[in-house]
């Protein structure tokens, strides 16, 4: 067979500068070629690496590294490294060499960036008893559908301390509320909801879920 990345092989990957060494940046980089096939990676900065059987692209430093190294350029010139805006897109050459000994090239990015919160939009913030409820998740890097975990919540009027010396809602799950819809019984009355989606995006490693968004609170029901 002719050696070819597959097509989403070169887009941007995501990481958050919080992850450890060792940790999985996006989808590996598919080819298919006359098997077995071997991955390698020029980074100079050695900040990246690339399992040489798999074509998986993972950190080689801690996140916190990566700005260690670049702590005497632009951000020492234009701001804090722990700034919520962060972001650096890393531009890599990726080479697959197969086993009759062909090898082709392919630029990968690699965005180191603080997270993107997704929000999640109700079908109204004026609930009634027995009318049903529908929640959605939007995200700026896209939300993987089958990824996405429902549980829905609601708060009787209590409040209590975060530990941080705030008071915030006591917000409960409803128990079996685990879909995108949800229908309040009449016996809520009083109680106001919300629903929180727990999910993937569409820049995240293989088998991550570790995107959480809430909706806002809705009014509580007559």
């Amino acid at each position: 067979p002719d050696l070819a990345f597959l097509a989403d092989a070169t887009h941007e990957r995501r990481v958050e500068p919080s992850r450890p060494a060792g940790f999985p940046i996006g989808p590996p980089v598919a080819a298919t070629g006359a098997e077995p096939l071997e991955w390698a990676l020029d980074d100079p900065e050695d900040l990246f690496a690339i399992d040489p059987e798999t074509g998986q692209v993972r950190m080689a430093v801690d996140g916190a590294e990566v700005f260690e190294v670049l702590a005497n350029g632009w951000f020492r010139r234009h701001g804090n490294l722990k700034t919520r805006y962060l972001s650096l897109v890393f531009n890599l050459t990726v080479r697959v060499t197969d086993a009759v000994g062909r090898d082709i090239d392919t630029v990968v990015s690699i965005r180191v960036t603080s997270d993107t919160r997704g929000e999640v939009a109700l079908s109204t913030y004026a609930p009634q008893a027995g009318q049903a409820l529908h929640a959605s998740v939007l995200d700026p890097d896209g939300v993987l559908p089958e990824s996405v975990r429902w549980q829905w919540e609601y708060d009787d009027g209590r409040w209590v301390d975060d530990g941080g010396g705030w008071f915030v809602p006591a917000w409960q799950a409803v128990e079996g509320a685990t879909t995108n819809t949800f229908t309040p019984a009449a016996d809520m009355a009083g109680s106001a909801f919300r629903a929180v989606a727990r999910y993937a995006d569409g820049l995240s490693g293989p088998g991550e879920q570790d995107k959480l968004a809430a909706s806002a609170s809705t009014d509580e029901i007559p």
